[in-house]
């Protein structure tokens, strides 16, 4: 059993190396050595006997130190989320005289996703010369190099930094979305018809969500596309 497995343990658990921002010019860490690339942090190690042989419990599972051992690796992995999300809907008709208006809302609560997008088109997978038919994130712009160090994201030295990102781009995808709103209104009977009733119905007119990606129900690594945004006007006729 791996030192961070339990018996029981939540569907869903996401565990990563926890990140503290970009590993800085003068930095002196024998574990992050590569300045500009995501600083990793020793956290855990395992506990070992006097002869350095790990300890384990009575079921074999080796067992944490408590404290940093100067190395990166299962024991430094911390419980970063749960992503077990579930979704709820709401949906209301209202009328009032001649009018009438519908909004379906819908959430997905308790959600975790890696900023894909950000990690390839923005990130330190975008390295040395790149390709100017290529589309790109405008922060990779400014993002770290030895003249800028105050940039936010990785440098192109990311893809060589030994233990990743960790939990770099891990963000919470929670969302409300409004899916749907149609105003109405209906006209008195006149020249035979029984109803004339105009109407405008606005599809995925707002998203509310803390996910700094496209679209945190649809993205999907990097070959999503975001709900669109749509505008229907129309006429309804009985005769």
């Amino acid at each position: 059993m791996a030192i961070n497995e339990k018996e029981k343990q939540f569907f869903g658990e996401i565990w990563q190396y926890r990140s503290d921002g970009l590993v800085p010019l003068d930095t002196k860490d024998p574990l992050n050595m590569i300045p500009g690339t995501v600083k990793i942090l020793d956290l855990n190690g395992y506990l070992t006997d006097t002869n350095g042989n790990r300890v384990l419990d009575d079921k074999g599972k080796p067992q944490y130190s408590g404290k940093p051992d100067g190395k990166i690796d299962a024991a430094d992995l911390a419980l970063v989320g749960v992503n077990t999300p579930y979704t709820i809907g709401l949906s209301n008709i209202f009328n009032y005289k001649r009018f009438d208006l519908s909004v379906f809302t819908y959430s997905m609560l308790n959600r975790w996703k890696n900023n894909d997008i950000k990690g390839q088109f923005g990130g330190g997978s975008v390295h040395t010369i790149v390709n100017p038919s290529l589309n790109l994130e405008r922060s990779v712009l400014e993002r770290w190099n030895s003249d800028y160090q105050n940039g936010k994201d990785p440098s192109s030295s990311q893809t060589f930094a030994q233990y990743g990102t960790g939990d770099f781009y891990l963000e919470n995808a929670w969302f409300v979305r409004i899916k749907n709103i149609t105003l109405g209104y209906t006209l008195p009977k006149f020249y035979g018809l029984k109803n004339l009733r105009l109407y405008c119905n606005l599809i995925n007119p707002f998203v509310f969500t803390p996910y700094s990606g496209m679209d945190p129900e649809t993205e999907n690594y990097i070959g999503a596309y975001p709900n669109q945004r749509s505008y229907i006007f129309g006429v309804e006729l009985n005769f």
